[in-house]
Parts: structure tokens; C-alpha cells; sequence
């Protein structure tokens, strides 16, 4: 098993001294920092803004080893282990390869659950139906479970052409916006931990998905920390098992004044034995 070895500053709940992985793409897993000439680095991307999350892997190939044994369609699961007690193992990516470049090193790029919804494409006119209906339709017949908000609303028509559930969700925002005004500016869609298709306002329909936002303190897991003025922050911090895209998060500064922020994106980075989290985040309430 690789671990993270660092000695963490606070002896709080939920903050790890110790940090290991475990990643399988078809039947090669890796769970140590090298496996004869395979070191993975692993750069795993999800965000508000981009529905399906990517994962890029790069595997070392001097001797070849892996020349045709890796294929697109192969199932990618990636997991951070954090040595606790009891020991906790979250799965921060789950999906399959979408393309490979070959060489020296071997680049491996997956898409989540997602992937296979995105390419579900279909045509279908609607008229006088409500948006969670007609988002639903499509949810159901890409397969995937929904968490869809109910707006009580009635659009006259709603034509798709070509359409996926990405896609829809989208278009849908844009003719509530136009249908009455609904201001659809901060709405999101995307599958959650569950693989669940989300889509709605954060405040009364994502927000309560969380439960009470984890804190972290700049000194301790968080390594560097630029404040947001009046853009977004972003911090690198030390790997972190409740904090994720969508979430709120308590910020504890140096001068122990809490900045409450909700995470627009996370980058999960992982050099050998070296694991990281790059959140940006926007401060919220």
C-alpha cells in the first residue's frame, strides 16, 4: 500500500496522518508506489461547471509492458484510503477509459458514470409538461437514477433535437429563465457520490445534500491559501475525506477568523506517494 507519510499538527477528528491509494484500470490495479516499471500519476478533475468528471492517468512504460493490454471502454475506479480508526476508503473517481496515448509513458484518459449518459443522444417534442418531467424522460432512458428539482412550473413546448441529459438540463435552465424569469444563474447538474443525476438550485435542493460543512485549518491541512478578494480562492491542501465539489467548507485562517466558502472545483493530485487536493472556491453566506 503507498502512503502519504506526514505527521498532522492536530490530533481533531477526521484529520489523517496517513493517506494510501488503491487504482484499477480493467484488471491492472496498483496499490504500491512502484510496480515493476509502473508509477502512477494521477490527476483526477471535477467541478460545478463541467457535469462529467475526467481522470488522467499516467503509467511508466519503458519496457512496454502495457502495449495493448490497457483498452478504451475499461472500467477506472480510484480510491484514497485514510488510516483512521476505523480506516475509511473513499472512491474519488469511477468510470472508463475514453482514450490512450501511447509511448514512454502511457496516458490513460477516463470519463465518470457520466460518460455513458452524455452519449445518449435523443429527439423528442414536449408541450405543456413540467422541466423535472421532461428531464426525467431523459434520465430514464440513458439509465441513470435522479435527484431532479420539482419547479412547479409548465413550459408550453420544449423541443430536443440530438439531445443528451447534459444537454437538456441545460437548455432547460435557459427556457425557465425565458418561460418566468427564474433565475437559473447558479444552477448545477451532475452526478453525485451516489451516482445520482442532480440538477437544480444550490440553497433548497443541492445544499442539503451536504450536511454540516467540515473545517480546515491553513497551517495544518491546508498547505497554501490564497483568498478569494473578488474572484475565486483556491487552496492546496492535504487530502481530506468530507470536503467535494458542491459542498460548503469552513476555512479557519491564521488569525483564527472562519471563512465559510463552497467548493466550485477540486483537482485530486497524486505523485507517487504524494497525494493533494486544489480547491478553488467561492466565499459563501
Amino acid at each position: 500500500m503507498a502512503f502519504e507519510n506526514w505527521q498532522g499538527a492536530s490530533s481533531r477528528k477526521m484529520v489523517w496522518t496517513h493517506v494510501g491509494y488503491f487504482g484499477s484500470i480493467g484488471s491492472y490495479t496498483f496499490s504500491t508506489p512502484y510496480q515493476g516499471s509502473i508509477a502512477p500519476s494521477v490527476r483526477i478533475y471535477k467541478s460545478r461547471q463541467v457535469p462529467s468528471s475526467r481522470a488522467v492517468i499516467d503509467l511508466t512504460n519503458f519496457r512496454r509492458d502495457l502495449d495493448g493490454k490497457i483498452a478504451e471502454g475499461d472500467p477506472v475506479s480510484w480510491q484514497w484510503i485514510y488510516y483512521t480508526l476505523p480506516t475509511a476508503t473513499v472512491e474519488i473517481f469511477k468510470g472508463e477509459v475514453v482514450n490512450i496515448s501511447k509511448g514512454l509513458t502511457l496516458q490513460v484518459e477516463a470519463r465518470d458514470e457520466l460518460w455513458p449518459v452524455l452519449k445518449d443522444r435523443r429527439s423528442q417534442y414536449f408541450q405543456e409538461e413540467k422541466p423535472e418531467a421532461i428531464l426525467a424522460w431523459f434520465c430514464n432512458r440513458a439509465g441513470v437514477e435522479h435527484d431532479i428539482y420539482e419547479t412547479d412550473v409548465e413550459l408550453p413546448r420544449f423541443v430536443a433535437k440530438n439531445l443528451n441529459a447534459s444537454e437538456v438540463a441545460e437548455k432547460l435552465c435557459e427556457d425557465l429563465k425565458r418561460h418566468d424569469g427564474t433565475d437559473t444563474s447558479d444552477w448545477a447538474h451532475f452526478l453525485d457520490d451516489d451516482g445520482q443525476f442532480i440538477w437544480g438550485p444550490y440553497e433548497p435542493h443541492i445544499r442539503p445534500w451536504q450536511g454540516a460543512p467540515p473545517a480546515v485549518r491553513v497551517g495544518e491541512e491546508v498547505l497554501e491559501f490564497k483568498p478569494p478578494g473578488t474572484g475565486y480562492g483556491r487552496l492546496t491542501m492535504l487530502p481530506r475525506l468530507t470536503v467535494g465539489h458542491s459542498k460548503l467548507m469552513d476555512i479557519i485562517q491564521a488569525d483564527g477568523a472562519t471563512l465559510r466558502v463552497r467548493v466550485e472545483e477540486i483537482t485530486y493530485r497524486q505523485e507517487s506517494t504524494r497525494l493533494r487536493m486544489d480547491v478553488m472556491f467561492q466565499p459563501w453566506g
